[in-house]
């Protein structure tokens, strides 16, 4: 807790420093309408003085970009955050809220059980505020769709071993578990993780996208334009976390040995194996990354490329046998899909993501 609340007195003291140029004041904290041939990180570099801060943008703004940041549409209007924290009010909704429907004729269902863990920052644990970024965004958007339409009472529960959770939702111990990756389930011979996550569950839209981002020492030649560069290359990723975005997309980089995975048990022990030139970059996502160059102090020292390796959704996932998993999925869907149209849910983004947008 004392780390979490030194980054955020951290954060806060550069970006007044940040603030004090004018430039800067004159963009941040309004909204802007995407013009033919703008890109995130020139519309970035315009409004932060750093092209490197698209992630910024990308974050707050997922209720409108799409799953691929550097696709992007002329006239989408996008929020353009400070990022000593301050937020942007919600927007004014164009179309009429839906009137909620009346007490006697809300639908009545069973009460649901998710669960989740924690250390995962910013996403989930039980010490950051409101549980973390995604327990807080299903949590309010659960009690808004409950007031309007009423259905299904959801309970959030946290037991702290990620490793149990899915075996136990197969035994259905519970009705559904969040925050976890979806692989590519569509794609031909999926094997290891993805092909258990995928036989064996069911999965809500993407609760939040993940920028997974490669890292690398500073002045690497390695610049990650094309694929193709990666070949021949050692990335470290950590024991137990994901790894099925090395083959998607037609990249099979692992499963026709083209690159090489370290694997060690913390993302700490990856960012020192980077340092001591052991692999030639780290795949994390973004926050994380950052979290841990931060911890290490290696500012400076290591930098993250401006393409990013893949967008992964952190979904809520249910069993295939569970009773009640069809109706969870449905009423998470509909009940964040409620939440960004109010805006509320790019409010919540920047309340958790702020104190981490002044970490390089």
């Amino acid at each position: 807790m004392f780390r979490i609340l030194s980054k955020i007195i951290l954060a806060a003291v550069a970006a007044v420093l940040i603030s004090n140029s004018a430039s800067y004041a004159q963009t941040c904290g309004k909204s802007y309408k995407i013009r033919r041939g703008d890109s995130l990180f020139a519309i970035a570099n315009r409004t932060y003085r750093n092209g490197f801060q698209w992630t910024v943008i990308f974050n707050s703004n997922q209720s409108v970009l799409g799953s691929d940041p550097s696709v992007i549409y002329p006239g989408t209007r996008v929020r353009l955050p400070c990022i000593d924290g301050s937020q942007l009010p919600p927007p004014r909704a164009d179309e009429v809220e839906p009137t909620p429907v009346a007490a006697s004729a809300k639908t009545a269902a069973p009460s649901l059980l998710l669960v989740t863990a924690g250390d995962y920052e910013p996403y989930t644990d039980q010490k950051l505020p409101d549980g973390g970024l995604v327990t807080d965004l299903l949590s309010t958007a659960f009690k808004k769709r409950t007031k309007e339409y009423g259905g299904p009472k959801v309970s959030i529960s946290w037991v702290n071993d990620w490793s149990a959770h899915l075996p136990l939702a197969i035994a259905n111990k519970f009705d559904g578990v969040f925050p976890w990756y979806r692989p590519d389930c569509e794609a031909p011979n999926l094997i290891g993780d993805a092909k258990y996550r995928c036989g064996n569950f069911k999965f809500s839209q993407p609760v939040f996208q993940v920028l997974i981002m490669l890292f690398v020492k500073s002045g690497s030649d390695l610049k990650f334009d094309t694929d193709s560069e990666i070949i021949g290359k050692t990335l470290c990723r950590p024991k137990g976390y994901f790894s099925f975005d090395f083959d998607q997309k037609g990249r099979n980089w692992l499963a026709n040995d083209q690159v090489k995975l370290a694997r060690p048990v913390t993302v700490g022990e990856c960012f020192k194996m980077l340092d001591r030139g052991e692999v030639d970059a780290v795949s994390m996502n973004e926050i994380t990354g950052k979290d841990a160059i931060n911890d290490l102090k290696l500012g400076g020292k290591v930098v993250v490329l401006k393409r990013p390796m893949s967008v992964v959704g952190l979904h809520v996932l249910t069993s295939k046998t569970n009773p009640h998993g069809d109706k969870l999925l449905e009423h998470v869907n509909k009940a964040v899909a409620s939440l960004r149209e109010s805006g509320e849910y790019d409010a919540l983004v920047e309340k958790h993501l702020a104190p981490y947008w002044q970490l390089n």
